[in-house]
This record gives structure tokens, sequence and C-alpha cells, in this order.
């Protein structure tokens, strides 16, 4: 989608001779999916994608700068940093027009995509129902219990939750009540398609009941206004249905709880609504048994088939992102299991579709290993190894597996590049175990002792380093 718009953009010459390419990330999180649009762009995309990636600005960003940071210091992003295609911003769905360096300095740059992937579905919604010819929206109210002889005023209360915002059970203790109250929608919402889109999205049902998000609407007629370039893309995948029907009849709305955040159910036929009275173009996968669902909004009256065609291809006839993720859930389920051959069997399956992707590798390298595999886990594991050598905990994993095949020589030395980068207690104690087993008690005496000190209750390193002969 992104290179078919590239070379759509630059056809038309909408970009000036050295002017990036911009593509504006929202809600990154720690940059899963940057990882993998970068990596997709190097080794999937062609030609065009190469042309793409010389004038690729990718800016990965959230609200909050400190998961900016941890994001982009992972190593397989770290690089991108370096080399300037990756870029650091804080951005605010609330606030469009606004994009911000991590230090809070304005960053003039002008984006023609902008990807959300599991916003909308976080965004605040207004929850509406239609009777007839009247509309209601639904109101809540919130309360805690506090002790006996709690002196602090409502607000101090609420401010306290709202300075923790990690404690837990912080929602799940919260007891919540809600009503329903008719309302003008003229009135509740004063600008805007947003009037016009609720109309459309629930003619001809009756009763209706929909969770129509607000904020992510009024975030896309933000950013199409004042932030990107005339016909710029917006990509949205997330949770939810693709059929209108859903919207039919008397109901609460869909809302899940994940730790201290709540999500809701997102109808993606309420972006068809928004869009033609916003005069864009939605298209929009409407396969109803996709977990996932994705839309690709153009800010513009019309767009070429060659677009068209990029987004039939990727996410119509395109299943291999739903495989990939059915095909993971259920290899980790028989992994949780200790079904370890099943398990490697849907990691293979994963493997078929991203031949590439170190995590996979890792997880099929473990597997194996915990199965008792160990040529096809040395084998898995040494090529993750070589397309990530600095990401997840390779060399640890083929120094266990060395061990297992009595490959010590050669298991000493992934455990001392495990330990260059990260000092654990259990590596410690394996690379001290087998200096012992090859009689340098010295270097095991050191080792088991310095996983000691890291932790002074891991009582297998304690065991061993009494069992080490004293010295002289």
């Amino acid at each position: 989608m992104v290179t078919s718009l590239f070379v759509e953009v630059e056809a038309a010459g909408a970009l000036r001779p050295g002017e990036p390419f911009v593509v504006l990330e929202v809600g990154s999180g720690l940059g899963q999916f940057a990882e993998n649009f970068l990596a997709a762009l190097d080794r999937h995309c062609g030609a065009a994608g190469r042309q793409l990636r010389a004038r690729l600005i990718y800016c990965l960003s959230d609200r909050n700068p400190e998961t900016v940071r941890t994001a982009t210091a992972r190593p397989e992003l770290a690089r991108h940093l370096v080399e300037g295609r990756l870029l650091q911003a804080l951005f605010d769905l609330r606030r469009p027009g606004d994009l911000r360096r991590v230090d809070g300095t304005e960053l003039s740059l002008t984006p023609s995509v902008v990807i959300a992937n599991y916003v909308c579905c976080v965004s605040p919604p207004a929850v509406l129902r239609r009777r007839g010819a009247a509309f209601f929206e639904q109101y809540t109210s919130i309360a805690v219990e506090v002790a006996d002889g709690d002196t602090r005023t409502g607000a101090e209360i609420v401010d306290g939750y709202l300075g923790d915002p990690v404690a837990s059970k912080l929602i799940s203790e919260m007891q919540v009540e809600s009503a329903w109250r008719e309302v003008e929608l003229a009135g509740r919402f004063s600008s805007g398609p947003h009037v016009g889109a609720v109309v459309r999205a629930v003619a001809g049902l009756d009763p209706a009941t929909l969770l129509y998000p607000q904020e992510f609407i009024d975030f896309l007629l933000g950013i199409s206004s004042s932030l990107m370039k005339p016909g710029g893309l917006a990509m949205v995948s997330d949770y939810g249905s693709s059929d209108r029907h859903d919207l039919q009849g008397e109901h609460e709305g869909r809302l899940q709880l994940y730790g201290n955040s709540v999500s809701h159910h997102v109808n993606f036929s309420l972006l068809d609504a928004v869009a033609s009275e916003a005069g864009w173009v939605t298209l929009r996968s409407r396969n109803p048994f996709r977990s996932v669902h994705s839309a690709s909004i153009r800010f513009a009256a019309t767009v070429g088939n060659r677009f068209r065609s990029a987004f039939h291809s990727a996410f119509v006839r395109g299943e291999s992102g739903e495989d990939l993720i059915d095909f993971r859930d259920v290899a980790r389920t028989f992994h949780e299991r200790k079904e370890y051959r099943t398990a490697a069997r849907f990691y293979r399956r994963c493997l078929k579709i991203d031949r590439e992707d170190p995590q996979l590798l890792y997880a099929l390298g473990e597997v194996c290993l915990e199965g008792g595999y160990l040529d096809a886990a040395y084998r898995t594991l040494r090529r993750g190894q070589r397309i990530a050598p600095l990401d997840y905990e390779f060399d640890f994993l083929l120094g266990r597996t060395c061990r297992g095949r009595n490959r010590f020589t050669e298991a000493i030395q992934w455990y001392e590049m495990s330990l260059a980068r990260t000092e654990h207690h259990v590596t410690l104690a394996n690379l001290g175990e087998l200096h012992g087993f090859q009689g340098n008690h010295a270097k095991a005496r050191d080792c088991l002792a310095r996983a000691v000190a890291l932790v002074p209750s891991y009582e297998r390193a304690v065991k061993l380093l009494a069992e080490i002969p004293p010295e002289g």
C-alpha cells in the first residue's frame, strides 16, 4: 500500500527534489510494527521498496516520550535511528496538528501516510442508541470505595488514581453505573461530519446501538486538514467487525478490560459513513471472519486503480497475516502445554509465511530445545542469530543447545557472548558448570560467585559453588 502511494505521488510530482516521503505511526508502543515495516521494505518490496527506502523518514510516535525512547533503544530499531531513517516523535490524537520531537520542540514534517494500529479501539467513544426518530447516549458514573477516616477530597482521590496509572486492578475495583439519556445530535456534535455520519451509519436499522469513535474521527479530520499532504493516506487496523448490521439492536456495546485500559469494539462500517460525509475514499476489508480488520482512508475524492488493486491484494485476497496470527496463537498454546512437537509444527507453518522473522525463529528454536530436538534447535537458532545477531537471546539458547549436545567448548563461547551483552545469574551458573566439567575450577568458581552475588537466593548456583574443590 505505502509503496503504491509512493509511486503515485512521485509520478504526479507531488514530492519536491530531495523531499522525504514521511510515514507517521501513532500510538507506536514498543515499535513492533515499525520493525516489521522497515524489515519488509528491505526484503520484500522490490525496486519500489528500494526507491522508497532512499526517501523514507519513519516517525515512531507516542504521547509518552519514555515509550518512544524505550522502543527506539531496541537493537532492531536503534540502527534505523542512527541511520536517520527513523525519527522519535511525540503525538497526541487530541492535538492532531501538533507533531513534536521527544524534547518537546516542533517537528516540521508533512506526512504522506499516517498509520494507526489498535488506536481507534482505545480512543473514547460516544455510546449512542437509536429508537425510531430519537437518539440516546449512555452516561457512566464511576465510584470507588475509600477507607473509613480517609480525609481526601474527591479531586484528591481522582488525582491519586491518575498519578498511578499502572496500579494493580486500578479499573477492575471501580464501581461503574450507567444510564441512557435522550440527546439531540445537532447539539451533541456541534461541528464536523458527525451528525450526518451517525444518521447514515444507522439508516434502516431500528433500534440500533453504536460505539461512535468521536475522538478518533476528530483525529482523522485534524490530520487531513492541518498535518498531512493533500490526498494522503491513513491506514487503520483494529479489532471489531465489518458488517453494519452488527449495529442492529439494543445492547451495551462490547467493552474489554486490558490491565488498566478499556478497549471497545470497532465497527468499520462507521468509517464508510464518515468518509461519505467528509468527501474521502475508504477501502476496507469486509470478511466478517477476520480477527483484525483494516481500512485505507484516502483524503481525496477519488483514487486510482493501481492503489485499489494494491489494497485488494493486501487486505482482501491476502490472508497470510490472519494465518500468521492464528498459527502463532496455536503454537504458543501447545508450547504452554509442553506439547513441543505440535508447537514446532505450527511455528514452522508461521515461518513459511514470514521466513526471516527472528522472533519466530527464536520461538521455534526454544520449542525444539525444550522438546529435545537439538539438531533442529541448533539450525534454527543459528539461522536466527545470523539474521539478527543483537536481537533476542539467541546466544543463550545456543549455549544451552550446545550443552545438550555435549559440545562444551562451543557452549562456553555462546554463553560468553550472551554475558557480554547482559550479565545474568543463570548464564553465569551455566557457564560455571561447564568450566567445572572441563576442570577449570578457577573460572567455574568465579562465574558461580558472580551468579550468587547477583542473586543470593539462587540455590542452583549456591549448590554448584559449594561443590567446586577448594583451591590448592
